[in-house]
């Protein structure tokens, strides 16, 4: 999948359409943009259910960043997105969390990133969750960090971004 510019599917479900207006920002690259394709087209494979109930937790894990928290606990309903204050913190606890939801055949490499270099195993665990509780949340945090950064050093950003752009390529099989 090429990095165009995304488009949110005119089939989408009325909350795949909010949360993609939110995170629809191209200006943060070609990768970004490759991401948002790639969980549009993830999303449009499950017929954009909404998937009310089911969540990305892991007993142990460390906990969502709090911006999260205060996203989900809103009905994410934010028409732009959330302002991270303080990006240290911010990265901190978004690498945590996302390292806490790999599947244990998803080791981590040196740098302390999920490694892409992997066979791909059968068992997702939370990952393989949808819709508005799925990786609709990592993705706006993404969005929200990489806004954040301006001039910042965007390294651990990208990072992140081509890891969630690889699991929606393959999560889906």
């Amino acid at each position: 999948m090429d990095a165009q510019t995304p488009s949110c599917p005119a089939d989408a479900k009325p909350w795949f359409k909010a949360i993609f207006d939110v995170v629809n920002h191209p200006e943060l690259g070609g990768e970004y943009c490759r991401l948002l394709n790639s969980w549009a087209q993830l999303e449009s494979s499950h017929g954009f259910d909404v998937n009310k109930g089911a969540t990305m937790t892991v007993l142990g894990a460390p906990a969502k960043p709090g911006l999260l928290t205060t996203w989900i606990n809103g009905g994410r309903r934010a028409k732009k997105p959330l302002v991270v204050t303080d990006v240290k913190v911010f990265e901190r606890e978004m690498r945590a969390w996302w390292n806490g939801l790999q599947p244990e055949w998803r080791v981590l490499d040196d740098a302390g990133y999920p490694d892409l270099d992997v066979s791909v195993g059968d068992d997702w665990g939370v990952l393989a969750v949808n819709g508005q509780n799925g990786l609709a949340s990592a993705i706006a945090c993404l969005c929200w960090w990489g806004l954040s950064l301006g001039k910042k050093s965007k390294v651990s950003w990208a990072r992140c971004v081509a890891d969630v752009a690889w699991v929606c390529e393959h999560v889906s099989g």
